[in-house]
């Protein structure tokens, strides 16, 4: 599983602040109740649980990197809201409470790319849903047109804090298999010096939708 690090969480909040509203809507339609719990695997720095937490829904999630739990804590802070995120990994987690929806959304299921992570995962949140429970989520599927970038490319550039915070990416596109290996080097920037890095090994999978 994938760590996210202190300034991929930063640059990732930069980049995607809000919830998709499609998404976010899609998911919503499914609730018939405010009150069923609802789990959030892989939350993040909680771009999706944060809406839905502020419509009122009983929603708990989790994630695996501290980084990104530690900002999804201080924005509900922030709105003074009361949260139920935790650490933990979704190939591993066990539960005793039952939920009536788990989501994944944003296509987080794809960073589970072997098949063994993948049934593990999807096992522990079977076990954790109440009868007739809910699973929704979105991958990446196999029509999308991916191609080879074999030398760093720049992908996005934010100022931050009086610094600049970029993101550079490089990856190859295994058709056999159905995995994108991109590797992701984020650089903090101050009067154009690098002053800080961080790499990540991000591989995803791509799903058929058939």
């Amino acid at each position: 599983m994938k760590n996210y690090g202190k300034l991929c969480t930063v640059i990732y909040d930069l980049d995607k602040p809000y919830a998709d509203e499609e998404e976010l809507n899609l998911y919503i339609k499914e609730l018939d109740n405010r009150k069923a719990p609802i789990l959030e695997p892989m939350c993040g720095s909680g771009r999706f649980y944060i809406p839905l937490l502020k419509m009122g829904y009983d929603i708990a999630g989790f994630d695996i990197s501290d980084e990104m739990l530690s900002a999804c804590k201080t924005k509900c802070s922030r709105l003074s809201l009361t949260s139920e995120v935790y650490k933990d990994d979704i190939t591993s987690f066990k539960t005793d409470k039952k939920y009536d929806y788990v989501f994944i959304p944003i296509g987080s299921i794809s960073l589970l790319i072997e098949d063994n992570d993948l049934l593990s995962g999807f096992r522990n949140i079977f076990s954790a849903l109440n009868p007739g429970g809910k699973f929704l989520f979105s991958f990446l599927n196999d029509k999308v047109q991916e191609e080879d970038i074999l030398n760093w490319r720049e992908a996005m550039r934010y100022p931050y804090d009086g610094m600049e915070i970029v993101c550079k990416i490089k990856q190859t596109v295994n058709n056999d298999t159905g995995v994108i290996d991109m590797k992701i080097l984020y650089e903090l920037i101050k009067d154009n010096e690098v002053i800080e890095e961080e790499f990540q090994d991000f591989p995803m999978r791509l799903f058929d939708e058939n």
